[in-house]
């Protein structure tokens, strides 16, 4: 069996995990960078240099583009190696979402990119309902490149702009151009 790494990547609030949910449901493997990025969090050694260097002010670190290069400092060389290994042991096909692909520069690995976009205004209604006030959704923003310079770097573009059945069916066309099958499609 051909073995495929696809990167999901795109901005926030644009459906990156609904596109994944969609994958998982097909039943393709599914890993997430934001997952792996929680569990090292909780790594102790990880832990006591975010400690160290933001005390008890995590919450603030998205405020101060700064902060967040050095809060990604911290953790992605660790989120990289944990990628890693669970891609190497996952055999076939495998999707990877990784919100700040482009902006590490790691798009490189990946057999291929598929790029998820949105309207602004639905991805700032999406996080909205997700707890998010206006200024935290800008500063996360702010701390991503714009779909217009990811999308040279995508061999498929998502668009998320209407139904998840909609969704589905892009997601399924972007399997075929790919060459990539499911069982269940």
């Amino acid at each position: 069996m051909k073995r495929n790494r696809i990167a999901i990547t795109g901005g926030i609030g644009s459906g990156k995990s609904e596109v994944t949910g969609i994958l998982r449901e097909l039943g393709f493997n599914v890993l997430s960078a934001d997952e792996i990025g929680k569990n090292v969090l909780k790594m102790p050694k990880i832990a006591r240099k975010i400690e160290k260097a933001f005390g008890s002010a995590l919450d603030s670190v998205f405020e101060n583009s700064e902060r967040v290069k050095k809060l990604n400092a911290i953790t992605h060389p660790q989120i990289k190696r944990e990628l890693v290994r669970q891609i190497r042991k996952t055999a076939g096909t495998v999707f990877v979402e990784i919100p700040l692909l482009i902006e590490t520069g790691n798009q490189k690995r990946f057999d291929g990119v598929w790029l998820v976009t949105a309207p602004l205004e639905k991805r700032i209604e999406r996080l909205k309902t997700r707890g998010f006030t206006e200024q935290q959704i800008r500063q996360r923003m702010e701390n991503q490149l714009p779909d217009e310079i990811k999308s040279k770097f995508a061999h498929n573009i998502v668009v998320n702009d209407k139904t998840l059945a909609e969704l589905k069916e892009k997601v399924i066309s972007c399997l075929s151009a790919a060459g990539i099958r499911s069982a269940f499609v």
